[in-house]
């Protein structure tokens, strides 16, 4: 090591370990050094407050597509008026958290060959079904539920659902029902479902309303429908996690807050802008000014996507706030 040194900054290369140095001179000694003591490996920094990431995120509605059938029976003039003063308010609720809806009105009536009967849609303004974009949505809204008092006695509220959704039946407005959009019944009769078992079984028909869309909460049926005569409506509401509401009473606005509260669905997933400590995740929903810490439960996270999914009610407008710690 000293030889080395005395070379340091002289002309030439240094000499290899078995080099002699020049003749006549005499390499100035160094002082030897202490031997470099190791360094003990540091265990990783734990994840300070620093460290932390937070990505926010806007709820987005989903697109809905929601569907009235409308009792049009000797009984039902009352309630039609009812639904078009008490309802018409979803449909502003709609316009204004800016989802992306269709609206549609059939009727009970499989038996006629008008313009809403045989599971097809009312059509107003030259349209099948109201959205966004429709002028004066909430008045086209009542304009379609009153719907008179001349059709079937024989009301088949669940064989109008089944033939104006099911695309293989031919009466379905292809157009209405999108596949990635969210999909909601109100039945309003004041009378029991005859729909006959020929046209659709009660067992095919749960099936088949299963099946249109595989989160339980973009799929609802809900039933305005006699406390008693309406079993086989409210059977259903229950079954699919619908509003449930007496038509037989004046006041219907619980069930039209059930409905808007079913209606707004904001999209459930977020991915993350970095890779996280999944350990460290911390999922907040924002909703009114309010912050609500998620438990493990309400949420899942997929690695392989950096996706957050939350499995609570979401509206538009809430905010989705995402903490963790980056993975190391």
């Amino acid at each position: 090591m000293s030889l080395w040194m005395w070379w340091v900054g002289c002309e030439g290369e240094p000499p290899g370990p078995s080099d002699e140095p020049p003749a006549g001179t005499t390499p100035t000694p160094t002082s030897p050094t202490s031997p470099t003591t190791p360094t003990t490996p540091t265990s990783p920094t734990t994840p300070t407050t620093a460290d932390a990431v937070t990505d926010t995120f806007p709820v987005t509605p989903v697109p809905t597509d929601v569907l009235f059938v409308v009792d049009n029976s000797g009984s039902m003039v009352d309630d039609q008026y009812r639904a078009a003063d008490q309802l018409a308010g979803v449909v502003t609720e709609l316009v204004t958290a800016g989802v992306d809806f269709h609206l549609g009105v059939t009727t009970t009536d499989l038996d006629g060959r008008y313009d809403g009967a045989g599971g097809t849609l009312v059509s107003a303004g030259g349209q099948t079904f109201l959205d966004a974009a429709t002028p004066n949505p909430e008045e086209a809204f009542a304009w379609l539920m009153v719907r008179g008092n001349a059709g079937s006695s024989t009301e088949q509220g669940i064989g109008a659902t089944y033939w104006a959704l099911e695309p293989s039946v031919g009466r379905a407005d292809p157009a209405f029902r999108r596949d990635d959009a969210a999909i909601h019944v109100v039945v309003i009769s004041d009378e029991p479902d005859l729909t006959r078992q020929t046209l659709v079984s009660d067992a095919d028909f749960e099936a088949w309303f299963d099946a249109l869309a595989e989160d339980d909460a973009r799929r609802t049926f809900s039933a305005f429908s006699h406390p008693t005569y309406g079993d086989r409506y409210g059977a259903l509401a229950t079954r699919f996690g619908g509003v449930l509401q007496s038509a037989v009473v004046d006041d219907w606005s619980a069930g039209a807050a059930g409905l808007v509260d079913r209606f707004l669905l904001g999209e459930p997933a977020f991915t993350l802008s970095g890779d996280p400590d999944a350990t460290s995740i911390v999922v907040t929903v924002r909703s009114g000014g309010a912050d609500t810490e998620l438990l493990p439960e309400e949420w899942t996270f997929d690695p392989s996507t950096r996706t957050v999914e939350v499995l609570v009610h979401l509206a538009p407008g809430d905010e989705v706030v995402v903490t963790y710690a980056p993975a190391r």
